[in-house]
């Protein structure tokens, strides 16, 4: 048995193939490029708080600072140091000295309570109105320094606003990626609502992922409407066509001045009609959920011999030896109508003897039923199950029949699980009906 593997598709191609591929890729481009939006803005923040002017470790650093200013305090030295330093400083006399200035300190912070001020030593250190002021006592002095551009305390709104510019683009980017990729079901729709208005000759662009699928799906579907509406017109004409002919009969019949045969002809017509609406009754009841089989256990052997002597001495019935008994669950009397309809084929058009012979297989078994006629001619192979076919196109009594036959063996067959197939070449026509044994 041939195993089918399946073709390679590379990464690049599963995800072109792939509608929910490609949506889950957006996905995650979509969430790197806002994470690395927020770690870019928040680490510019951030570089921009962990160096202020007086750079990392400013506590420690202050008392050397404090030192270059001296005790008592150099004005010169103080502006020279905060324009260095770029930070404010602030010196305080505690024993009314005066105080030393460099700018615009926000002396008022220490006039408030000192609410916002921590101590460790001989440093005080905390954040007013948004400021971060740190003092140093020495001596009589206290030293007090503001840094002038504090911006871990000021926001940057011009940033907040890139920021939010950046998201909205990702965002207007996903919304167009993704209405992108699903714009074929708006063409799926459309063709939907086609198709139920009656329009099927819609047809759908050729894709390779999972809308190409379905449009493949629903051009196969409508094409099996479409072909399905065709052998319903077909059958209406072909029913048309076979109601009309024994019509015309008994009309004519009931039109001739000789009595006598009028009871005969009428009566040969009305079994004819008969026959063939059985026939599609029968075929139409097999395709019904409630028309189901009466399966009960059947010797096929019995069967068929059975068949073989009541058709006479031209048909023949042949066993291939087996191991087990032929026996299956099936329909008697609709196995028997389809091995009948199949031998009198074989009487019909065969010039000698219809061989039916049976062969047990590992799943079931195998009906072969040959004749020795002229054959079916190869085009006319695939159509001699569909109802009315024939390959006779006389359609006269003396051929028989209404081409219901061998399709309304097929529908037995199929009910049963099993399958039906023809091979004709010159001289030699085989039907083989193979059953399951369960």
């Amino acid at each position: 048995m041939r195993t089918a593997h399946r073709p390679f598709h590379s990464p690049l191609n599963r995800i072109q193939r792939s509608v929910f591929m490609k949506l889950t890729l957006i996905l995650l481009v979509a969430a790197a490029l806002v994470l690395f939006i927020l770690v870019g803005f928040f680490r510019a923040l951030w570089v921009e708080s962990t160096e202020p002017p007086w750079k990392s470790h400013a506590l420690a650093y202050v008392g050397y600072v404090v030192r270059d200013i001296g005790s008592p305090p150099d004005s010169l030295k103080i502006r020279q140091l905060s324009r260095d330093l770029k930070m404010e400083i602030l010196v305080v006399s505690t024993d009314a000295a005066g105080s030393f200035q460099s700018g615009a300190f926000p002396v008022e912070a220490l006039a408030d309570e000192p609410d916002w001020q921590r101590q460790s030593g001989a440093l005080r250190y905390g954040e007013w109105n948004r400021e971060f002021l740190i003092g140093y006592q020495l001596g009589a002095y206290q030293y007090w320094f503001a840094p002038v551009d504090q911006k871990l305390f000021k926001p940057d709104w011009v940033r907040l606003f890139l920021l939010l510019l950046a998201l909205l683009a990702v965002l207007a980017g996903i919304f167009i990626a993704i209405r992108r990729i699903l714009r074929p079901v708006s063409v799926l729709v459309d063709g939907i609502r086609k198709i139920s208005a009656g329009n099927l000759d819609v047809s759908f662009r050729s894709r390779s992922d999972e809308f190409g699928v379905i449009s493949q799906t629903l051009t196969d579907l409508t094409t099996a409407v479409k072909e399905r509406l065709k052998a319903r017109d077909q059958l209406l004409l072909d029913v048309s066509h076979e109601l009309r002919s024994p019509l015309t009969r008994m009309k004519v019949a009931l039109e001739l001045p000789d009595r006598s045969a009028l009871v005969s002809s009428v009566s040969a017509d009305i079994r004819e009609l008969e026959g063939m609406i059985t026939e599609i009754l029968e075929t139409e009841r097999l395709r019904s959920p409630h028309g189901g089989l009466r399966k009960q256990s059947l010797r096929m052997d019995h069967l068929l011999s059975a068949l073989a002597l009541e058709a006479g001495p031209r048909v023949r019935f042949e066993q291939v030896e087996s191991d087990r008994d032929p026996v299956l669950q099936a329909d008697e009397e609709r196995l028997r109508q389809v091995f009948r309809n199949l031998v009198e084929n074989g009487l019909k058009y065969g010039r000698s003897d219809v061989v039916i012979r049976l062969t047990g297989q590992a799943d079931g078994w195998m009906v072969t039923i040959t004749d020795d006629g002229e054959g079916i001619r190869p085009e006319d192979l695939p159509y001699v199950f569909e109802p009315f076919y024939r390959a006779d196109k006389s359609r006269t009594r003396s051929t028989g029949g209404f081409g219901l036959g061998l399709s309304l063996c097929q529908t037995i067959v199929t009910a049963h699980g099993g399958t039906i197939r023809v091979e004709s070449e010159p001289g030699s026509t085989t039907f083989s009906v193979w059953l399951p044994v369960a």
